[in-house]
């Protein structure tokens, strides 16, 4: 058998100057745990925390939230992200170093409100890492690249579950430290062509270290989907949820907890919720209830189920010094949810046992629904959007 020739390798690319492309060296710090962020999902590389790859992916992230929300469709958006961030045809402008200068210690599982937003996690997270940053750019894309760093700092993070605070960052060169700077640096309230952009964000008017900031932000949406103002409560143990869900589902099984449990004839169906991100696992304890357990995913525009939808809202601390921040929400103008359907699971010789749930569609008008938005005690406040109902009440919690 005939052997064909190897091809001739590639020339090697030629060496940038440190003239045509100057160094950027920033000092940065982890404020908040992080949490994953490694080659396996979920875990810390305990030998490289930091990884230049994941630094990447953030900041071509933030790069498509500001810079890219000049574009008005998503092929002029690729073209020009190419140019700067690179492609599998094309080299990146930006060269990126990452070196670590202290390992921070593992944290205890953080408590109270901080759990709510890190289930599945059980190990420690890491917090107080310090690194440095070398970025190289040709002086062209001095603006680009720095209002996608600048972002990052500011609103992203390192790691898993960023858009909960966890890993955020601080970094004294490109920090903003007041309302007017945050609303000064970037073009809020963009139009939305099919990849998130950067919608609003509400700053709290109290200083705190950021952890407690943190915890105080994500104290707020906790309070809203399941504390107090969500659910109603007999002393200190919690009882049925205000929000319309539960009840919905069990008017479609027309399983519940009898007389307990048993939902109004005619109240709406409605599941809310899932503007503020998918999927969203229902687990109901009481046997009589179980028929209605199962997970709500995101439809694309196509149809097919997909494993999960981001939510648009951040809540992280905006570290303004190194021991000193703000609790801060930021939204992202997104496609959105218009569609969403049920699933179940169980055994595969056991019967489904949610027929009437497994496969279902949710429909736009149940997830913004007027009439649970005008129903009495419901978190919607009269607003059939989850996600206006929410930033109305982190306002006034903030």
């Amino acid at each position: 058998m005939s052997r064909s020739a190897l091809p001739s390798c590639p020339p090697v690319p030629a060496r940038r100057t440190s003239q045509d492309f100057p160094t950027l060296q920033l000092k940065m710090a982890v404020a908040t745990p992080m949490f994953g962020g490694g080659v396996s999902p979920g875990q810390i590389d305990a030998s490289l925390p930091i990884r230049v790859s994941s630094i990447r992916g953030h900041l071509r992230f933030w790069w498509r939230a500001t810079c890219g929300a000049e574009f008005n469709s998503v092929n002029k958006l690729r073209e020009e992200e190419a140019k700067v961030w690179g492609c599998s045809e094309q080299r990146s402008a930006v060269e990126t170093c990452v070196s670590i200068s202290t390992e921070g210690p593992g944290i205890a599982y953080p408590p109270n409100a901080l759990k709510y937003v890190l289930f599945p996690f059980t190990h420690d997270g890491w917090r107080d890492i310090e690194f440095t940053l070398d970025l190289r750019y040709p002086a062209s894309l001095r603006e680009q690249v720095e209002t996608a760093l600048r972002a990052w700092v500011n609103f992203g993070g390192i790691g898993a579950r960023t858009r909960r605070g966890c890993g955020a960052l601080y970094c004294g060169d490109f920090a903003l430290r007041t309302v007017d700077e945050v609303r000064d640096a970037f073009r809020w309230n963009a139009t939305c062509h099919g990849w998130p952009v950067l919608g609003d964000f509400q700053i709290g008017g109290q200083q705190r270290t950021p952890m407690d900031s943190w915890q105080h932000a994500v104290g707020i949406m906790k309070e809203f989907r399941q504390g107090e103002y969500g659910r109603n409560w007999i002393g200190s143990v919690p009882h049925l949820s205000r929000w319309p869900e539960a009840d919905s589902l069990r008017r479609i099984t027309g399983k519940f907890l009898d007389p307990g449990h048993r939902p109004s004839a005619n109240g709406p169906c409605a599941f809310p919720r899932a503007e503020l991100g998918l999927p969203i696992q229902f687990q109901f304890k009481h046997r009589d209830d179980k028929a209605n357990n199962c997970e709500l995913l995101p439809v694309d525009n196509r149809g097919a189920a997909l494993t999960r939808m981001a939510s648009p809202v951040i809540l992280r601390p905006l570290v303004v010094a190194a021991r000193q921040a703000f609790a801060m929400l930021v939204t992202l103008n997104t496609p959105g949810v218009t569609a969403a359907r049920f699933k179940t699971t169980h055994k595969d010789r056991d019967p489904d046992p949610s027929p009437l749930l497994n496969g279902r569609d949710v429909t736009a008008s149940e997830i913004r629904n007027t009439a649970a938005a005008s129903q009495p005690g419901f978190p919607l406040a009269g607003s059939a959007s989850a996600l206006a109902a929410f930033l109305s009440y982190a306002r006034s919690e903030l």
